[in-house]
């Protein structure tokens, strides 16, 4: 069973992907999931199921945003046969 508060944000990404939303604030506890669900795997379902639209990643460091951007794209290249869409192997830069 998935927890109410995963689920409360899961609804809003999904609101946010169909565009019935065009912001989105998540403020928890740490350790609640909020990088997890929003900086790595919304990231790369998006990108898969719209596989022409663009993600921009931001956070408050360098190494955070390059670590969340790496994490995305290692789990769209790992999955991405799941939404019939890979990444191109010259430019699968993070």
């Amino acid at each position: 069973m998935m927890a109410t508060h995963v689920m409360a944000i899961d609804r809003e990404l999904h609101d946010i992907a169909a565009g019935r939303n065009k912001r989105l604030i998540v403020q928890m506890p740490p350790r609640h999931g909020k990088s997890e669900l929003c900086s790595k795997y919304f990231p790369a379902w998006y990108l898969g199921m719209f596989p022409t639209r663009n993600v921009m990643m931001a956070s408050a460091t360098d190494e955070l945003a390059m670590e969340f951007s790496t994490s995305a794209r290692d789990i769209l290249n790992e999955h991405g046969g799941l939404f019939g869409v890979s990444l191109r192997r010259d430019i699968a830069s993070a």
